[in-house]
C-alpha cells in the first residue's frame, strides 16, 4: 500500500488526516549501505573487455575474491573422485566468496528495483547458502 492515512488535514468528520507519500528514504530494515557502482563501470571504455581481463578485476576487487580458485578445485575433485571430505571442505571454502558476490548483486538489484522488491530478493535468496549446504 503506497499510501496510508495519518492526523493532519480535516475531512470531513472533524479528525485530521494527513496522507503519507512515498518517500526516497529507505526504510531502517531494508536500508543498505550506498554502493560503489563505479568498481565495475567499464562505460568509460570504447573497446570491449576481455574474458580474462573481467576474470582479474573480479579477482583483484576483494581479497575474499581469491577463493574463487577453490570453484574449479572443487568441480575437479568431484570429477576424479577424491575423497568426499575433500570434496566438501573444497566446495564449502568455494561457497564462501559465493554468497558474498550472490549479496552484492541482490544488493544492486535492490537499488535500482526499490525496496520491495530488495526486500523479496534478499528473502529467496539470502538463505539460499544456508540451503545448498543443508543438502
Amino acid at each position: 500500500m503506497k499510501r496510508a492515512l495519518r492526523a493532519s488535514s480535516r475531512l470531513g468528520d472533524g479528525v485530521r488526516y494527513q496522507q503519507l507519500g512515498v518517500s526516497n528514504s529507505n526504510d531502517l530494515e531494508t536500508q543498505s549501505p550506498p554502493l560503489d557502482r563505479t568498481q565495475f563501470d567499464f562505460s568509460n571504455h570504447h573497446e570491449g573487455v576481455s574474458f580474462f581481463g573481467q576474470i582479474r578485476s573480479t579477482v583483484a576487487a576483494s581479497r575474499l575474491n581469491w577463493l574463487l580458485v577453490f570453484v574449479p578445485i572443487g568441480l575437479a575433485a568431484h570429477s576424479f573422485q577424491i575423497n568426499p571430505l575433500a570434496i566438501f571442505m573444497t566446495n564449502a571454502i568455494a561457497i564462501v566468496p559465493l554468497s558474498v558476490m550472490l549479496t552484492e548483486a541482490t544488493e544492486r538489484i535492490a537499488a535500482d528495483a526499490g525496496d520491495t522488491i530488495g526486500a523479496l530478493l534478499n528473502i529467496t535468496l539470502g538463505n539460499l547458502v544456508e540451503l545448498i549446504i543443508l543438502v
